[in-house]
């Protein structure tokens, strides 16, 4: 993915493979604020990540503290989401028992300095990782009172309609598919319809579905 950030172009102008931005104050790019920061501590590439990254990870975030103290799963079959468990991990903090963690098996994401290797030892200790999504499917406990958040990439329909179906039986949660406008890929949509929900394409490139 060609990405052109705020350091490499204008300040105030952005373009990634899904988003153009001119004349706005790119804030998330501001070592100074919260995101910004930590991404700068905990990516070894941080001008790579991208602005639609940016808002799931905020995204995600901000619905895991209003979660503290609910049951909640967060469920990942991104293997490129390592930074994701890292944000959460110095975010939430190390004991949140509420929460349940589930991957496919994460990349390495090097970064040698002390802080993050003690959050990836954290990160090791608490997510249950899975070589197959297929597996990892059929272990996550959907169970009446949770509330999964669920990260997919674009190109498993199957998954997707999987979680789909999940959601129309009575699970809460919401389904977020990354560069969901850019892959074309069958994606169910009558299925949806048919039981009154629907995928919105979000301005930043990912796609969100929401059962509450």
């Amino acid at each position: 993915m060609n990405i052109e950030t705020a350091s490499e172009s204008n300040k105030h102008d952005y373009r990634d493979a899904t988003l153009g931005l001119r004349g706005r104050k790119l804030g998330t790019f501001e070592i100074g604020r919260d995101l910004g920061g930590w991404i700068q501590t905990l990516h070894p590439k941080p001008s790579e990540i991208s602005w639609q990254s940016r808002a799931l990870l905020e995204k995600i975030c901000a619905l895991s503290r209003a979660r503290r103290g609910k049951e909640t799963l967060f469920v990942n079959f991104d293997p490129d989401q390592h930074l994701m468990f890292r944000y959460l991990t110095v975010s939430l903090g190390e004991r949140v028992p509420s929460f349940s963690y589930f991957s496919t098996a994460l990349k390495p994401l090097p970064k040698s300095d002390q802080l993050v290797e003690e959050v990836d030892r954290l990160i090791e200790r608490r997510v249950r990782q899975f070589d197959r999504a297929e597996s990892l499917l059929s272990a996550i406990p959907f169970k009446s009172g949770d509330f999964a958040i669920v990260l997919l990439p674009p190109n498993r329909p199957d998954l997707q309609r999987s979680v789909a179906v999940q959601f129309v039986e009575g699970a809460k949660g919401v389904m977020l598919v990354r560069d969901f406008s850019l892959v074309k890929a069958p994606w169910p949509y009558d299925y949806l319809r048919d039981n009154n929900m629907v995928m919105i394409e979000t301005a930043d490139g990912y796609g969100e579905c929401w059962a509450l």
